[in-house]
């Protein structure tokens, strides 16, 4: 799978939310951004706490009533990388038993994270 995700630019699992406190609401603990810490050989830099992938600033405004929400679409995205993973794994499944529509159904999924590789090309990397 990472060679699969370097030829895409995806970076790396795991993908972490990244917590601080509110300025104006100094109780409210608010998501400030999603991050990684895995870098292995790549050029990416970033502080000490990771590379930013999602920043959640501008999501929720600062405004207390959009925090929670904010830190649900935080955990979505932070799980994003391990769910293609899964999602490839059973289309691969899926395909090999003959699924077919279970297949094409997740492919088109697969297709919307992987816009620039076929399914073969795909299999390819990950052979």
């Amino acid at each position: 799978m990472k060679k699969l995700f370097e030829e895409l630019g995806i970076t790396p699992a795991p993908w972490e939310i990244v917590k601080d406190n509110c300025p104006y609401y100094p109780n409210e603990e608010r998501v400030d951004t999603v991050r990684t810490k895995a870098f292995g050989k790549t050029d990416m830099m970033g502080d000490y706490q990771g590379c930013i992938v999602a920043s959640f600033k501008k999501a929720h405004g600062e405004r207390p009533h959009a925090f929670k929400e904010s830190e649900k679409n935080a955990r979505l995205i932070a799980a994003a990388p391990e769910m293609l993973e899964a999602l490839i794994g059973l289309a691969k499944s899926f395909e090999a038993q003959g699924y077919r529509a279970a297949f094409q159904h997740l492919y088109k999924i697969i297709e919307k994270a992987c816009p620039s590789k076929s399914w073969p090309e795909i299999k390819e990397l990950l052979e």
